[in-house]
């Protein structure tokens, strides 16, 4: 497998514009385009900070339990990739299974492989991230660690870190 952006059915739509636009779009949906309705418990609104660079991809997996976090895409909810953008993203990740208990993680993959490449001692060479921002000096970080209750409105945060 090349990529972690599998094409999950529970994923809906992933779209990246201004969360003003969103609500602009919603409701007001252009000529010939069909409005998808979602409860605000679908939604996922995330804001990505210190991205490195535009070079590759962000691909972002979303758990709804311990199983397979944090890197075994065919056991996320979600996973989706969008180009990377230098500095801040913002994402709005529609699910089409609702969940209030969520666990993100965030791979910058700058070559663009489809996978977290690391060092001789496995540190990461590139850029990764989790929901609540854990401690990831000695590991990867449990799913209790990342786990976010999502609210309707609510946005979700993720530091990259670059090691």
């Amino acid at each position: 497998m090349t990529h972690l952006a599998l094409q999950s059915p529970l994923l809906l739509t992933v779209k990246v514009m201004p969360f003003e636009a969103q609500a602009q779009k919603a409701q007001t949906p252009e000529k010939g385009e069909t409005e998808t309705m979602t409860s605000p418990s679908q939604t996922v609104a995330l804001k990505l900070n210190g991205i490195r660079n535009s070079r590759g991809q962000i691909r972002i997996l979303a758990f709804g339990a311990a199983k397979g976090f944090p890197d075994e895409p065919a056991k996320a909810l979600t996973s989706h990739s969008v180009m990377a953008k230098e500095g801040e993203l913002l994402l709005s990740l529609n699910l089409n299974s609702p969940t209030e208990k969520l666990a993100l993680t965030v791979l910058h993959d700058e070559n663009n492989d489809g996978k977290l490449n690391t060092n001789f001692l496995g540190i990461p060479k590139e850029g990764i991230g989790f929901s609540r921002d854990p401690n990831v000096w000695l590991g990867k970080p449990s799913f209790e660690d990342c786990v976010v209750t999502h609210k309707p409105g609510d946005l979700v945060t993720i530091e990259m870190k670059y090691f």
